[in-house]
């Protein structure tokens, strides 16, 4: 396949790329993307294949070890695998020309890189915009680090990561406050300045199809955070709850089993290979198992440990989000803040980010477009009576997590994933409706 584009560089090395399909636009875009991050775009894609201690080791405290058994567990990939049949004909030349783009630029320096770099494909694509904003990834090391008493030879734990640590601002002003004619809207994200989640700015532009500037997380293609001619927007994180933990009761003396309604369950186990580069520079293969109850795959919590009396299984929401890009797309094309508001969070969840909007003609719009729990009321109602008197619900609450009964039957996610229904932590849970505020100015903190 042929790609056709131009990149021109301005002041800071922002990448201005024009093309005239989405193929080329993606092509140009990664290999421009690589020629400022190539060393950051090809860890990301190793980690998400699990793939880190094939180059580097088993890392310091097993870390690179137990990232790869974690994500060969999630299997983003595979999932992504999946995934590429459900995309609109503009996604998947999109995704494919950027793997073809970073590909290209490998190829070009070869004899300067090192051996580790991976050749990709569009899965690859698909799975780096899923880890960006999305939060299984964030309990990769958690997962391989769950196992039951007395049944493996791991029992270290670790701190809960905390999802919440990105937590960005953006301020949208609408006309009848700047004095003028126009609105105004601070993109102010409080993302990390090196590695996988660092943003990279770009301007991307198909003539007379589109035309927008700003920002995603590198690896990943199309503008999640922006403006075009009509209108800009941009996202914080929100405060509902993305992630369900499922405490299990276990079976006495049988830590692998237990009741469910009247039914009986048994938490399973898989064997997770994994191709460890030895000091000695030898490559082996190390077998781990990962375990999973049908709420999800089981995790090691300080908390609460794996005993022979209970354990922890848990869920994202936004485990099978495949439309992401999709979603940028269609942000990035409105013509209208009517037409923003339409497509706002319908086509995708946007992971944890919520978002927010202003048009040309200074008129302001606020969304809960994230992935959130989908409870059945009597689940709702027994963890917030749980909320008054359980530390553990009330810490986890505070990252965005829901505590849930994982014998309790009501407990299940019983509806199927939802957004824009917030289920949030304190007096405001229930629902946020989209609005267009016109008069007043708003602060979205998150």
């Amino acid at each position: 396949m042929s790609y056709n584009v131009n990149i021109i560089r301005t002041d800071y090395r922002v990448a201005h790329i024009e093309a005239d399909d989405f193929g080329s636009l993606g092509f140009g875009e990664a290999y421009a993307q690589a020629e400022d991050n190539a060393d950051i775009m090809a860890n990301l894609y190793l980690r998400n294949r699990g793939e880190l201690s094939r180059w580097f080791g088993v890392g310091q405290r097993e870390g690179n070890l137990l990232s790869d058994i974690g994500y060969r567990a999630l299997a983003p990939v595979t999932r992504a695998q999946q995934a590429l049949s459900n995309q609109i004909d503009d996604v998947s030349e999109w995704v494919k020309g950027f793997a073809d783009g970073f590909n290209h630029w490998c190829d070009e320096h070869r004899d300067e890189l090192p051996e580790w770099y991976p050749q990709i494909s569009p899965e690859d694509v698909h799975a780096a915009q899923w880890s960006a904003v999305c939060v299984g990834g964030a309990y990769a090391k958690l997962i391989a680090l769950a196992q039951p008493p007395n049944g493996g030879s791991v029992k270290a734990t670790m701190p809960l990561p905390d999802t919440r640590q990105n937590g960005s601002n953006a301020i949208a002003i609408g006309r009848q406050v700047t004095g003028s004619d126009r609105g105004l809207l601070l993109i102010n994200p409080h993302f990390v300045w090196d590695g996988p989640g660092r943003f990279w700015e770009k301007h991307l532009s198909i003539p007379g199809r589109l035309n927008t500037y700003g920002i995603n997380f590198i690896g990943c293609p199309g503008v999640s955070f922006g403006f075009n001619e009509n209108l800009g927007w941009s996202h914080t994180r929100s405060f509902s709850i993305d992630t369900a933990f499922f405490r299990i009761s276990t079976t006495p003396d049988a830590p692998l089993s237990y009741a469910y309604g009247d039914e009986s369950r048994r938490i399973e186990s898989q064997s997770v290979q994994v191709p460890v580069n030895n000091p000695d520079g030898d490559v082996e293969t190390t077998t781990r198992q990962v375990w999973s109850s049908p709420h999800g795959l089981m995790i090691s919590h300080p908390s609460i440990r794996w005993t022979e009396t209970e354990a922890l299984s848990f869920h994202d929401v936004c485990i099978d989000n495949s439309l992401l890009i999709e979603q940028w797309l269609a942000y990035a094309s409105a013509s209208s803040l009517e037409e923003f508001v339409d497509i706002a969070g319908s086509i995708a969840p946007t992971g944890v980010l919520h978002t927010t909007a202003v048009s040309a003609d200074g008129n302001v719009f606020y969304r809960d477009t994230s992935g959130t729990v989908n409870l059945s009321d009597q689940a709702l109602a027994d963890w917030t009576r749980r909320l008054q008197s359980d530390p553990v619900a009330q810490s986890l609450e505070r990252q965005g997590i829901v505590l849930l009964d994982g014998n309790d039957p009501a407990h299940l996610w019983w509806r199927p994933m939802q957004h824009c229904r917030a289920v949030c932590p304190r007096m405001t849970r229930r629902v946020i409706e989209a609005r267009i505020t016109r008069l007043t100015p708003m602060t979205v903190t998150g």
